[in-house]
């Protein structure tokens, strides 16, 4: 028998059995995406259109036609020729259209309907024309009351119910801008407009305007037995003095020193002894202009200094008074104090005023009311007290026949 020695039990335990091992997991399958769907196919590009339709042929010929006809209209206006005169527009143009008269009426052409002619060349208008004189069925007032009707542009220049808005349109026949008068006397002594009246006498007399006579307008504001009644009646035949479209006169208005030279240019016809004042305060296109320009190259009126002339400022009584008087180169008295010591308000003249003041109460040229020993120099003359004073100036001047009233300063000459 071997000595062999049994086997030698081993130092480590054995060791357990390893778990299974899992099987390596596999790659993750690819996400396969929707199917595209096929695109439609596109519909190839149309092909440019070339040729124009009937409605767009049709707008091309309205707006060339269109500018032939405004580039023949703008060439078409070089014939023709503009006069204005006292805002009336007349078109002096061969061709008139005449309306059937019977005999002993005015004629009134009327325009022919303009068009073109073969060649395409605007065709010009007929002469306007409206020739209506003092036989014509339109009235005075008739015609005032169309210019306010039509030729009214803005609210402002409508003669209203109001004493407060003066309107030179009743007074002669041109458009003036309101002012707003000043109801009472404030006593303050008027500025001297640069002696109003010239320092020179001039040779030559004024004389009254030539006038058809018109047919006595009886306004709804002046009675009958109206202080002032005789003076505007008179005054408003001779057409130097006019009434508003409604009839009306409106006596107690204040007159405005451009109306006063408009109211001096209607009545008096005198030759120019004076330069031309190119005042500061007047436009050029202002409406009264030529009426003013008249007044000083006659010696009526001049301005204040400094070259201006307030245009719109109301014009008080002593200014009146003075402006007419210097037309009128009547002789001053040789005692001018005395001659004012008559009214009990002679402190108010003022000193550049006394001389003219004199002279015009001793020509016969002043008219108070209502109390004839109350001058009130610096009060807003009326549209009343004008026509009194300058149917006076006629008077002085040997123009109308002398009337007597109680409120006339009778001439101590």
């Amino acid at each position: 028998m071997s000595n062999s020695s049994p086997p030698e039990p081993s130092s480590s335990p054995p060791e357990p059995p390893s778990s299974p091992q899992e099987p390596p997991l596999s790659p993750p399958e690819p996400l396969l995406s929707p199917p595209e769907l096929p695109s439609p196919p596109q519909e190839p590009p149309s092909p440019r259109r070339n040729i124009l339709n009937w409605d767009e042929w049709i707008g091309i010929i309205v707006a060339f036609t269109t500018i032939i006809f405004i580039f023949s209209w703008v060439l078409g206006r070089r014939d023709a020729e503009f006069s204005f005169k006292e805002s009336q527009i007349s078109l002096k143009l061969p061709k008139t259209a005449s309306l059937p008269t019977t005999p002993g009426e005015e004629t009134v052409s009327l325009p022919a309907i303009p068009g073109l002619d073969s060649d395409g060349e605007l065709l010009t208008l007929p002469e306007i024309t409206a020739n209506l004189g003092s036989d014509s069925e339109l009235s005075d007032r008739e015609y005032e009351a169309s210019l306010d009707t039509t030729a009214n542009l803005d609210d402002d220049n409508e003669p209203s119910d109001s004493e407060d808005e003066p309107s030179p349109e009743a007074i002669f026949d041109t458009t003036s801008p309101g002012s707003t008068p000043e109801s009472e006397d404030t006593g303050a002594t008027v500025e001297s407009p640069a002696a109003i009246a010239p320092t020179t006498a001039p040779t030559a007399s004024p004389t009254a305007r030539p006038t058809a006579p018109a047919e006595a307008i009886e306004f709804s504001d002046v009675p009958e037995d109206h202080w002032a009644n005789y003076f505007i009646i008179v005054l408003s035949e001779q057409q130097i003095l006019r009434g508003f479209p409604d009839q009306s006169f409106k006596p107690n208005q204040p007159v405005t020193r451009a109306e006063l030279a408009a109211i001096i240019q209607n009545v008096f016809d005198k030759a120019n002894t004076k330069d031309t004042i190119n005042f500061q305060d007047l436009p050029a296109d202002y409406w009264a202009s030529p009426a003013i320009d008249e007044a000083v190259k006659t010696g009526f009126m001049k301005g204040y200094p400094g070259e201006v002339f307030r245009p719109d400022e109301q014009v008080p009584r002593v200014q009146v008074l003075v402006a007419l008087i210097s037309g009128l180169e009547t002789t001053p008295p040789s005692t001018p104090e005395e001659t004012i010591g008559i009214y009990q308000d002679k402190e108010q003249i003022p000193q550049w005023a006394i001389e003219k003041i004199a002279t015009a109460t001793q020509s016969g040229l002043v008219v108070n009311h209502p109390n004839p020993e109350s001058l009130n120099p610096n009060q807003p003359a009326t549209r009343a007290e004008v026509a009194a004073m300058i149917y006076q100036a006629l008077v002085i001047s040997g123009q109308a026949e002398e009337y007597s009233s109680e409120y006339i300063i009778p001439p101590t000459d």
